[in-house]
């Protein structure tokens, strides 16, 4: 009976969440950047969830807990990532995603205006555990725009920020294969104290047309996302 309601479970797992593109760029956790960058080795404690429709699983949203490591100079970061992602369904409970993004700081003044670019990719690989299968679903993301910090002031390193972009959605759900490009953005706050310890938020929106492939139908998607977390930057010369 167990094998059976975790069949079902996969059953409906596939046939929602896997015919969309999976959220965000990395399992439910907003695309983070920063617009002035960091000097320093960054590590960061995340999480993050679905708060609309569009990233639940039947009446539940997915939670995802990770961490980042990523290393700076003054006008370039890179950042590797990782988490887990609880499905709220027990024959996929706990998805690995990963990635990395890289951002270059174009403009950034005393007064705290800053503008970068940047772009990453993140990879999900979702698996039966109930039984010796191959994965069910494989996604690629690939999130790359532009981020934008407005003049802020203060003894205490503040930064908001806003970050319009493309996202290309490859996935591998294990019958038609899709590939779709959509349109997000994602915004919050860094705020950084004297010691090299912060904390973070943001908010994250994407978006994708409805598309046939084969005898698969991909309903428009447009998940929104909620992420916070905390990190410590090592910086350079201390």
């Amino acid at each position: 009976m167990k094998k059976l309601f975790g069949g079902i479970a996969l059953a409906l797992f596939v046939g929602g969440l896997l015919a969309q593109p999976a959220a965000a760029q990395w399992g439910y956790v907003p695309v983070y950047t920063s617009p002035a960058g960091y000097e320093g080795l960054l590590i960061s404690a995340d999480m993050g969830m679905g708060i609309n429709d569009d990233a639940k699983i039947g009446e539940d949203s997915p939670m995802a807990f990770g961490g980042r490591v990523g290393f700076g100079t003054a006008n370039f970061n890179i950042t590797g990532l990782f988490s887990y992602v609880d499905t709220k369904v027990d024959a996929l409970k706990k998805v690995p995603s990963f990635g990395a993004n890289a951002a270059y700081t174009v403009i950034k003044q005393e007064t705290g205006l800053a503008v970068n670019v940047f772009a990453g990719v993140g990879m999900w690989n979702a698996k039966d555990t109930t039984a010796a299968s191959n994965s069910v679903l494989k996604v690629m993301d690939v999130p790359f725009g532009i981020g934008f910090s407005p003049p802020t002031s203060g003894s205490v390193g503040f930064e908001i920020w806003a970050a319009p972009r493309g996202q290309l959605s490859m996935q591998d759900p294990g019958f038609d294969k899709a590939t779709r490009f959509g349109f997000g953005a994602s915004g919050g706050v860094n705020v950084n104290f004297a010691q090299g310890f912060g904390i973070h938020a943001a908010i994250d929106w994407t978006t994708f047309s409805e598309k046939t492939e084969g005898e698969s139908i991909y309903p428009k998607y447009s998940p929104l996302l909620v992420g916070a977390g905390l990190h410590y930057t090592f910086r350079m010369g201390n």
